[in-house]
């Protein structure tokens, strides 16, 4: 009899134990399985973060590539030319006061090179009854017509003009 108890108790205990093992299976099973949940979760993550950095890698790339190929475009094919502008002539005497007997008149421009041309009788410089003056010959004006003495107003327009560069303003002197 007394074996027989100590076989129903060890028994019992046994059933006890299976049961709380049972119970720690569940436990664990339900535990597996939510880990794999956060696995999977975990892994969507990863693979929508590497979208998303491939997308920001491609969209860099792609600026970058963008700004560089519109700089290499603009500075080959859309170059705008540099136009440099001739200095305008200077006269020496200035205009404007009155002179008795001959002047001797000289044109210049600060932009070397530059050629001016001139007219006497108030037309464009530029036009075909300009004269080129040189800076090493005074333009001569005299006040004579023939052996009388006359007062008159001489209107000079210059232009300077040197090539690959726009034309200096006209300016005149009187």
């Amino acid at each position: 009899r007394q074996l027989k108890g100590n076989v129903e108790a060890i028994h019992a205990t046994l059933l006890q134990d299976n049961a709380r093992l049972g119970t720690l299976d569940a436990d664990m099973s339900s535990n597996i399985s939510n880990i794999s949940k956060v696995n999977v979760k975990v892994d969507e993550q990863r693979i929508a973060n590497r979208r998303t950095t491939c997308f920001q890698c491609m969209t860099v790339l792609f600026v970058t590539v963008f700004f560089f190929g519109m700089f290499f475009l603009m500075r080959v094919f859309g170059k705008a030319p540099i136009i440099l502008k001739v200095e305008a002539p200077i006269f020496s005497p200035h205009g404007g006061k009155v002179f008795e007997g001959g002047l001797d008149v000289t044109i210049t421009s600060k932009t070397k090179a530059a050629s001016i041309l001139y007219t006497l009788d108030g037309s464009h410089p530029g036009g075909r009854g300009a004269v080129v003056h040189t800076a090493s010959t005074p333009l001569a004006l005299a006040p004579y017509v023939g052996a009388e003495k006359k007062q008159c107003v001489v209107e000079v327009k210059a232009v300077a003009r040197a090539k690959g560069m726009q034309d200096s303003p006209v300016v005149s002197a009187h």
